[in-house]
């Protein structure tokens, strides 16, 4: 599948497309941006999917050719029967490789950090950057050292996985399909859910904009087109060991958060970024959660060493 339309707005890729892998799974992505410009894999919240990018215009200014993946189960890539975060890098590769690109940057944003930070410990050699966001999910990571993290920020969701989790990942799935495919259902139909009293100071101008909020929350409809086979496999993906170790990552990774974050405060972020033996770590200090959409040029210009 491959539908190609001009650069458009910020809702309308230039290219809604998908590839087989070699496992016969569906990869779905979209371009954005710049079509001869550098590539930059952007990866996508949760529940989010490939039918978002924060500024196409700003990826055309700077020349980077945004590319926009759909995890498994998620939009319109087939699922992964006991997906790890782990697992993505490979997909990845796949993907670049089918579109002719040796070498590519990488940006996550929220959930998609923990899937930026695999690539840059499992394909370092293919990365011409990695540049990260604010994330919650990634805090995942800490909590086996950190018992005080591990009682405050686990709901009941969160340790019902952990306690499956030595019956394997699907069956810690299987045991949370219920709470994750109602969540699916009720954003399907009304997706400004996860909207509501989760809008920071500094990201309302991206909300009061009806184009921009509308582009976002069907972005959200799409990420959960799948229901529990798609959310419920990310929830514990993120929750189980990724497959590899934040101390692993030797290249230079780029850190932004937002100080007026109420999901992440800056201060958590700089706890995960301290895992990391190279990295430069930068808060904003007029945004929150969703940051990135206001300066997401100096992301791009910083990831690609862009002279503009």
């Amino acid at each position: 599948m491959d539908s190609t339309r001009g650069v458009g707005d910020i809702g309308i890729p230039s290219r809604d497309a998908s590839i087989r892998l070699p496992s016969g799974r569906r990869l779905a992505y979209a371009e954005w941006g710049d079509p001869d410009g550098r590539p930059v894999f952007y990866f996508h919240g949760m529940p989010h999917a490939r039918t978002f990018f924060p500024d196409p215009e700003a990826a055309a200014e700077v020349g980077v050719r945004a590319l926009t993946v759909d995890r498994p189960g998620v939009g319109r890539s087939d699922p992964q029967p006991a997906h790890r975060v782990g697992d993505w890098p490979a997909d990845v590769e796949t993907l670049a490789d089918r579109l002719g690109l040796e070498r590519y940057a990488v940006i996550g944003w929220s959930a998609g950090v923990a899937y930026a930070l695999a690539c840059a410990a499992i394909t370092p050699e293919r990365l011409t950057g990695v540049g990260v966001t604010t994330s919650n999910a990634a805090l995942a990571y800490l909590i086996d050292d950190d018992p005080e993290l591990r009682a405050s920020w686990l709901d009941d969701g969160d340790r019902r996985i952990l306690a499956a989790l030595p019956r394997g990942l699907e069956a810690a799935a299987d045991l949370v399909a219920p709470v994750a495919g109602a969540w699916a259902a009720s954003l399907s139909v009304r997706p400004e859910e996860v909207l509501e009293g989760r809008i920071d100071r500094g990201d309302e101008w991206f909300f009061d904009d009806p184009a921009r909020r509308g582009a976002y929350l069907r972005a959200v409809q799409e990420g959960v087109r799948q229901g529990a086979t798609g959310v419920a496999p990310q929830w514990v993906a993120l929750l189980a060991p990724w497959g590899f170790r934040l101390e692993e990552i030797h290249m230079p990774v780029r850190i932004w958060a937002g100080a007026l974050d109420g999901e992440t405060p800056p201060e958590m972020m700089g706890r995960l970024a301290e895992r990391i033996s190279d990295h430069t770590l930068t808060v904003w200090p007029d945004v929150g959660h969703l940051g990135v959409a206001r300066h997401l040029r100096e992301v791009l210009v910083q990831v690609c060493d862009l002279a503009v």
